[in-house]
């Protein structure tokens, strides 16, 4: 049997979905395994997608989760691995161990430091747990299997078109721009249906958006939401999101003028927009805010030797409305911002093995005394934060030193404030 990867991984997604919205978590979603079809049961697939969710929810009391999945060949195969991570403050170790016995994972050798593991049988994938003290969790599942890749005969993209995101929390709202700005869309994003009607009351009927994703947050049909229609021309498409289990799915039709669809949603979901773009919409100055696209994004290389800290970090990050490349330690740091495009800024681990970010620091530093590198910000992260921490990163060349474990709201205006240096 064959299934599409992308589709099954989404489901397994959204009905986890409730559960973070109940114990107020912030999330973000991706999945860049878009069309690929693999062997295999869809099944067994989506509930070990499922348990892993489940579990890294349980696990945390609050902070932020991240659910992503990617395919990519493997010689003749296709390699699927699924992320879903957490940071914030964990519940108590009884807790880790019943997730670690319902997983059937099994601790590594005394004193190694490889991560707990386990094998399910069902989907021949290996799973791994990673935990970071008690403020960080990571399960990754990585499995092969045949498959075939459907390659679109052109490359889809939005060209500049307009979409606008509508009362989407900040953090879930910043993954959704990164992924409507990944297919060419220009993206404004508004907190309220007041915002976006003062806005349309502004701009002229050119500047009209082709796409309003709307968030259920209350009754439609008294909270703004029955109203924008009515400020839109007709070849605008709305789509009213919500999470599984909502009331307005038993009635399709229960918001006038509105698609509903079950949010996050799925890679063809997100190309359908696109190629069904329908309107006279053309870029232009005049929407404000200024709509977003992928080339305006700042971008933060982000340094740290725990893989919980690089692909929940990355999450986290992207959430905050950066684009982000990672480096497992100080030396990959060097090599990075000597080879490729220099950062927005550096977000620095200060406790690795081999070169810390002391280190690290102080040689970048260097070279861009040198003119070798150009300048930009760089912040530093550690456990063992104190004043006396900070006060020898900041002499050691850092920008700011920052106590781990990074929390969204802590994060966001130490970044930006650095950020506007660069």
């Amino acid at each position: 049997m064959t299934f599409d990867f992308a589709e099954v991984f989404t489901v397994a997604a959204r009905r986890a979905v409730p559960l973070v919205l109940a114990k107020k978590l912030a999330f973000s979603f991706d999945c860049s395994g878009a069309n690929v079809c693999v062997e295999g049961a869809p099944d067994a697939f989506q509930g070990a997608c499922h348990r892993m969710f489940l579990a890294v929810v349980a696990m945390l009391r609050t902070g932020f989760v991240t659910l992503t999945a990617t395919a990519q060949p493997a010689g003749r195969r296709i390699k699927l691995t699924v992320h879903a991570g957490g940071i914030g403050a964990l519940d108590a170790e009884a807790v880790q161990e019943e997730i670690q016995t319902r997983l059937a994972l099994q601790q590594p050798a005394e004193g190694t430091r490889a991560p707990i593991q386990g094998y399910w049988p069902a989907i021949n994938g290996q799973i791994h747990l990673h935990l970071v003290h008690q403020d960080g969790v990571l399960l990754t599942l990585e499995t092969e299997t045949d498959g075939a890749w459907d390659i679109p005969t052109e490359t889809r993209s939005a060209q500049g078109a307009r979409a606008w995101l509508v009362n989407v929390e900040d953090h879930m709202g910043a993954s959704w721009l990164r992924r409507f700005t990944r297919l060419g869309w220009a993206v404004s994003q508004f907190a309220s249906f007041e915002a976006a009607a003062a806005q349309l009351a502004q701009q002229p009927q050119s500047a009209r958006p082709s796409i309003v994703v709307v968030v259920e947050t209350g009754d439609p049909l008294t909270d703004g939401t029955a109203s924008l229609p009515e400020l839109l021309p007709q070849w605008t498409r709305l789509i009213y999101a919500v999470p599984a289990g909502s009331t307005c799915l038993r009635e399709p039709h229960c918001v006038p003028g509105y698609e509903v669809h079950v949010f996050p949603f799925s890679p063809q979901q997100m190309e359908n927009f696109v190629a069904e773009l329908d309107g006279p919409d053309t870029p232009t100055g005049q929407t404000r805010p200024a709509p977003l696209d992928a080339g305006h994004m700042p971008s933060i290389l982000l340094v740290d030797d725990s893989p919980v800290n690089l692909i929940v970090g990355r999450a986290m990050l992207e959430a905050l409305g950066y684009a982000v490349t990672t480096a497992g330690g100080g030396h990959q740091a060097m090599e990075a911002c000597q080879t490729g495009a220099a950062p927005t800024l550096v977000l620095m681990d200060v406790d690795m093995p081999e070169m810390n970010g002391i280190e690290a620091t102080q040689r970048l530093r260097a070279l861009q005394r040198q003119g070798a590198i150009p300048p930009f910000p760089i912040v530093g992260f550690t456990t063992a934060w104190s004043a006396e921490a900070r006060r020898s990163c900041l002499e050691a060349g850092m920008d700011e030193c920052l106590p781990k474990p990074l929390e969204l709201q802590a994060l966001a205006p130490h970044l930006r404030r650095v950020a506007t240096m660069a």
